[in-house]
């Protein structure tokens, strides 16, 4: 059995449903967004949003944010981003704050698999940090199933992207989480946004992607709006390993050997059209 999942990263959302950013109309763009799934009748287990929900961090954005949500019986898990208020995340959102009170986060098992969300909100910075309270967390969610393929989901990218600008502002603690992940090999796959663009890249032994935008895309990797699609199968008997395909179309392959086949992520980029390329900027 597979479980799907739509992840949907940085629509920047103000709480003015007609107001734009760098000249985006971004709440119409997500809602063109999440109308293409309705047209083409894709259906999904699990909406993960992967931050900055809303750019200008006011109680009636995430309001809207949630009530644009309820109007799909998908059920939903969110991080925050550099732009975002966990104050009004936790308010608007309780049911999915999160274990701690220093970070919203989530663990949860779907069949076969284990998502954990994690928190690189440094508030006051545009970069990430994971801080020690949260890896340690992460440490024991990992050492109580082992034998668990699992997905980790953060807004901070843990690479470099290959952006000077983007990478000077990324995770500041990316060393550490790596070290977490080196030890915990059943972490197939980490998810991200931040980038405003596609990018595949690894971490240990993990594949990293970063999805597209919802709204704008940087350049030089610019594009239309976009998300990634995921659809995690259970563990092969043989090897404990599962595999994440992309159900919306034909997948991209990697050979991971003996640990599984991992088919995944080609982002999907929309034809939406509204202005969406931004040139290179300081400010994620």
């Amino acid at each position: 059995m597979a479980v799907r999942i739509l992840q949907l990263s940085d629509p920047h959302l103000l709480s003015d449903p007609d107001g734009q950013l760098r000249g985006v109309p971004t709440y119409q763009s997500l809602r063109q967004v999440l109308r293409h799934f309705d047209r083409e009748a894709f259906d999904f287990d699990w909406v993960i949003l992967t931050g900055d929900l809303a750019h200008d961090e006011q109680r009636a954005t995430y309001r809207l944010l949630r009530r644009t949500l309820e109007e799909r019986n998908t059920p939903w898990r969110m991080i925050p981003g550099n732009h975002d208020s966990r104050v009004f995340m936790r308010e608007v959102f309780p049911e999915t704050s999160g274990p701690g009170r220093d970070f919203f986060g989530f663990s949860m098992k779907v069949p076969g698999w284990k998502l954990l969300g994690l928190d690189s909100r440094l508030p006051g910075f545009v970069s990430g940090r994971v801080g020690r309270r949260q890896l340690a967390w992460l440490r024991r969610e990992l050492g109580a199933d082992p034998g668990t393929p699992t997905i980790l989901f953060i807004h901070h990218p843990p690479v470099p992207v290959g952006c000077p600008w983007m990478d000077r502002i990324g995770l500041e603690d990316a060393e550490h989480l790596s070290r977490v992940v080196a030890a915990a090999p059943q972490v197939q796959l980490v998810c991200c946004g931040h980038v405003h663009h596609e990018f595949r890249g690894r971490l240990g032994d993990a594949t990293v992607l970063a999805g597209p935008s919802t709204a704008f895309q940087f350049l030089p990797e610019g594009g239309e709006p976009g998300l990634r699609s995921h659809s995690a199968r259970g563990p092969d008997p043989g090897t404990g390993r599962g595999a994440v395909e992309d159900p919306c179309r034909p997948a991209s392959g990697i050979d991971l050997g003996s640990r599984s086949r991992l088919l995944s992520g080609a982002a999907r980029r929309l034809p939406v059209r509204i202005p969406n390329h931004v040139p290179e900027t300081g400010t994620g």
